[in-house]
Formats: C-alpha cells, sequence, structure tokens
C-alpha cells in the first residue's frame, strides 16, 4: 500500500509541476504582449487618420542656415496627419519642412508645416524606362491652421465617398 501511496504522490507532484510551468509560460508571454503593445501603441502616427492614395502637386521648403531651397514633388498619400512625397533629394528624418500643397479643384493652396519621421530609398521607372532614384519620405504635420485642416479633411472625405468599393 505505501509503494502505491509514494507512487501517487509522486504523480500528483508531477501533474503540480506541469500546470505550474504553464502557468509561469502564461504570465511571461501575456507581460511580453503587454510591453509590445505598450511599444506599438506610443504616441507616433500609427496611420491612425484615414489615409489616401492621391497625387498631389506639393511645393516643399527646407531651411539649412542662412539659405532656403525650395522644390517641387509629388505626394503619394496624405491623411490629416500627414503626407508621403517621393523627392529627388535624401532629407534625414527630423528635418523641418514648410509644405505648400496644391489641392485640385481648390482655387488657393493648403499650407503647413512639417517633420520628417522616416525616409527609404525607392527606385521607378520614368516612362522613357529610365531608372529614377527617388526617396519616399514621411512627413508628419506639425501644424497645420484650422481653415487648411478643414479644407484637407473635406477633400480626404470626398476622396473616400467617391472611391469604388
Amino acid at each position: 500500500m505505501i509503494p502505491f501511496q509514494i507512487g501517487l504522490i509522486i504523480f500528483l507532484i508531477f501533474i503540480l509541476a506541469i500546470v505550474y510551468q504553464d502557468e509561469r509560460r502564461k504570465r511571461g508571454s501575456s507581460r511580453k504582449s503587454a510591453r509590445l503593445s505598450k511599444l506599438w501603441h506610443d504616441d507616433k502616427d500609427r496611420r491612425k487618420d484615414t489615409r489616401i492614395n492621391t497625387k498631389i502637386d506639393v511645393l516643399y521648403e527646407v531651411s539649412s542656415g542662412s539659405t532656403i531651397r525650395k522644390r517641387a514633388s509629388m505626394s503619394r498619400n496624405i491623411s490629416l496627419g500627414g503626407v508621403n512625397l517621393a523627392l529627388n533629394e535624401k532629407l534625414l528624418p527630423g528635418t523641418r519642412l514648410s509644405l505648400q500643397l496644391n489641392i485640385p479643384k481648390k482655387t488657393k493652396p493648403l499650407f503647413t508645416d512639417g517633420e520628417i519621421v522616416w525616409v527609404k530609398e525607392v527606385t521607378e521607372k520614368s516612362p522613357e524606362q529610365k531608372e529614377q532614384r527617388l526617396f519616399a519620405t514621411g512627413i508628419k504635420f506639425i501644424y497645420i491652421n484650422p481653415a487648411d485642416k478643414t479644407m484637407l479633411h473635406s477633400f480626404i472625405n470626398q476622396k473616400v465617398k467617391n472611391a469604388p468599393e
């Protein structure tokens, strides 16, 4: 009888050890996902706003010291929070820009200040089949006056409403 009881006790200890390890693994995994969740849901732009793919003529201005350079570009997509531009030059994240967005069918351009948050080199072919070196550049709007923001919001909503489903 005693060997049976000892065997039963060992078996129960073995089961408890498995359950304990499983619970520890679950707790550790939930802590990791909580840390990842916190990392992912920080205050950076995580596409909170509706983003539309559209081409808009954009003039951007970069100030470096006493010189101001104005260049033309084309948007790839836009939201209330920012714009993705195709630039011919590589500008570094953190660079501040003044932007003039020429919204189609609007009589006056929209003005905003932005900051570059990411840059990715891309190669595209021109109509003449020549490779062109461009930099897809994500720009976060850091200031836009209320009237221009309303105009941009209206433009995005109209595009979303007219998009084929």
